[in-house]
């Protein structure tokens, strides 16, 4: 089965970056202790300059993908008028949703771009992300169902994405918390890094739990039989999913349970950085799994 490559390589991008706006900022709002942001980390990491370039590469990304579906749509770009849009936007299943993402996402940008970094802008940037993100089940598979399977599939899917993202992009803001830990002026104090770092393995299990439960909700949606797994290209991109997730999991696991005790117990520098590499290879793998998510959108359930 031929992939469509530009149509892949939007939709992983544009999952990552909304995922890192998306759980970078919502990051910033639990990341505190006795209500005092980790204030170096978060502004000078990753809270100003890559939360605002993620949310252009988003806009950009979702453009393209806008592009390669209404390409394949009309059999290119010769059919390019004003009608082959309309038709696109206004009788298709998915243009209004796409009308709808596209103004979230440029409020989105707007918000981040124009307005000074603070509490509200934050909370605005998390819930913007969350309703791009969330929206997207309008443009994969669930959304092909009626009734009330259309409302547990669409749930279903939307908690799988915001638990994703909630993690994916916390991890991104944990490693610039964990990089400015000091005592400079500007660095993050180790009181208040080891805080964010239990706050977000506290929470972290609770994604991830959302996201096992949500993600075999979805397989089982999606495949007939469980034959499937192993005889469909669909299956085979699951398998993989799993694959690089239980590598994920295990990553997570040794920072929660082995060196997170020993940094709040020692607080020495070769812990540090092992969970550091850790988290580094945390985000590596997520960023596997997202292309692999890209992937699955395009192949047809079942054969």
């Amino acid at each position: 089965m031929e992939i469509d490559v530009p149509l892949v390589l939007a939709r992983w991008v544009h999952f990552l970056c909304l995922m890192i706006v998306f759980g970078a900022s919502l990051f910033e709002l639990y990341a505190s202790r006795n209500g005092v942001k980790a204030e170096g980390a978060l502004a000078l990491g990753v809270g100003e300059p890559r939360i605002r370039l993620a949310a252009s590469l988003a806009l950009i990304s979702a453009l393209v993908w806008v592009a390669s579906s209404f390409a394949a749509m009309v059999g290119g770009f010769d059919g390019l008028d004003l009608d082959a849009l309309g038709a696109f936007f206004l009788e298709t299943r998915f243009g209004p949703v796409w009308l709808t993402r596209l103004a979230i996402i440029i409020a989105l940008v707007l918000v981040l771009e124009s307005t000074p970094r603070s509490r509200r802008r934050t909370v605005l940037s998390v819930w913007l992300a969350a309703l791009a993100l969330a929206s997207q089940a309008w443009l994969g598979h669930a959304a092909m169902r009626t009734g009330a399977e259309l409302v547990i599939e669409l749930v279903s899917y939307m908690t799988h994405v915001l638990a994703g993202g909630a993690w994916i992009g916390g991890l991104l803001a944990l490693a610039a918390v964990l990089a400015s830990r000091g005592s400079g002026p500007g660095d993050t104090g180790i009181s208040d890094c080891h805080a964010a770092l239990r706050r977000f393995s506290n929470l972290g299990m609770i994604w991830v739990l959302l996201i096992l439960l949500s993600g075999v909700a979805n397989s089982v949606f999606r495949l007939k039989f469980l034959g499937d797994l192993f005889t469909t290209p669909y299956g085979d991109a699951i398998l993989g999913k799993i694959a690089l997730f239980s590598l994920m999991l295990l990553a997570a696991a040794i920072n929660r349970w082995r060196l997170m005790p020993r940094l709040e117990s020692a607080d020495d520098e070769a812990t540090l950085l092992a969970l550091r590499r850790n988290i580094m290879i945390e985000q590596g793998l997520a960023v596997l799994v997202l292309g692999v998510a890209a992937i699955l959108g395009t192949l047809p359930p079942r054969a």
